[in-house]
């Protein structure tokens, strides 16, 4: 009895074992990094298994691998259905080394560990600059660059205190004759560059030691200024003035019109012809009404006498009125004949 039952136990850890070993591990492990943001990716093939499959992922500092004692691996995702896993919270020091590992998980069977070493320092990529301010100081321009910064909204000079900027600079449309400046400062001039014309600008991170290239900004164009020509003085002084004056005259010519509409409205029994302003009215210029005298109004009125309608009686016959009518338009017969 306890012999079947060790053979039985044998035969599933060989099952168990054997489940494990077929099980895949993760292919083309990679860190995508910026800065201080680190995210571990990594591929797994696509079966039917990929579908429950989970993935654990750990690290350690490098040099505790030297240690006698079993090292102590921290894991920061465990059973992810994801293909990826941020190590941004971990804080690693940006000059230490550290061994990151992923397996597979399927059904309680895991895959061997797929292990890579990451370096901060050499492996991760550096950011362009954060922001860009520009200033046109005449014909100069003022280039004003902030460092790219860190999860912790720091410099990455903190860390990298060799790191310059090269910037190109070109007049607007003629990007082939870009000019390039190295500098580590975060204020810088552009000089002698032509006056009333525009110029683009964009910047790049960069670090030598490793050969470190970040992406350029996108580029930012502003025009330059400096004193301006008699032309253009006269030009603005003559643009000016006839803004001002036309807009002047329609301001007059609008309350014009708003005073003959509120006139025509308001005042309108005071309105008389110049035939009737010059009998009753004082002047032609006044509007003061002049009374007539007694004078006057036989000049201006005659007498008008009203005669009463007149009625003529009739004692004839209608009837014989129209035979005579018709006897005195008869036509005449021949010759002779009435």
């Amino acid at each position: 009895m306890y012999t079947s039952l060790c053979f039985h136990c044998l035969i599933g850890w060989v099952i168990w074992r054997t489940g494990g070993a077929n099980l895949a591990s993760p292919q083309k492990i990679d860190v995508i990094t910026l800065n201080t943001n680190y995210i571990l990716c990594w591929d797994w093939g696509d079966t039917e298994e990929s579908v429950t499959a989970t993935f654990t992922t750990q690290y350690l500092e490098k040099f505790k691998l030297q240690s006698k004692k079993s090292p102590n691996w921290y894991t920061v995702c465990e059973d992810t259905s994801k293909r990826s896993c941020d190590l941004t919270s971990c804080d690693f020091h940006y000059f230490g080394c550290y061994m990151l590992r992923v397996r597979a998980n399927v059904n309680g069977h895991h895959s061997k560990w797929a292990v890579k070493e990451f370096c901060p320092d050499p492996d991760a990529a550096v950011g362009p600059p954060s922001a860009l301010d520009f200033f046109s100081a005449g014909s100069d321009l003022d280039v004003f660059i902030s460092d790219p910064v860190t999860t912790t909204n720091r410099s990455i000079k903190d860390h990298i205190p060799n790191m310059y900027y090269q910037i190109l600079y070109w007049e607007c449309c003629h990007y082939t004759q870009a000019l390039s400046l190295n500098t580590s400062a975060n204020e810088v001039t552009l000089s002698y560059l032509k006056s009333w014309t525009w110029y683009c600008v964009s910047v790049q991170s960069c670090y030598d030691f490793f050969k470190k290239r970040s992406n350029f900004t996108m580029p930012y164009c502003i025009q330059t200024k400096g004193t301006p020509s008699w032309w253009q003085i006269v030009f603005n002084f003559l643009g000016s003035l006839m803004i001002s004056a036309c807009s002047m005259l329609s301001l007059l010519y609008g309350f014009f019109r708003i005073f003959k509409c509120l006139s025509a409205t308001c005042y309108t029994n005071n309105r008389l012809t110049l035939q009737f302003k010059e009998y009753f009215c004082d002047s032609l210029g006044s509007d003061v009404p002049n009374l007539l005298t007694l004078n006057s109004e036989s000049e201006l009125f005659d007498n008008v006498f009203i005669c009463p309608e007149r009625f003529i009686k009739n004692h004839n016959n209608p009837k014989e009125i129209f035979l005579k009518k018709q006897v005195a338009i008869h036509i005449p017969g021949p010759l002779g004949e009435e």
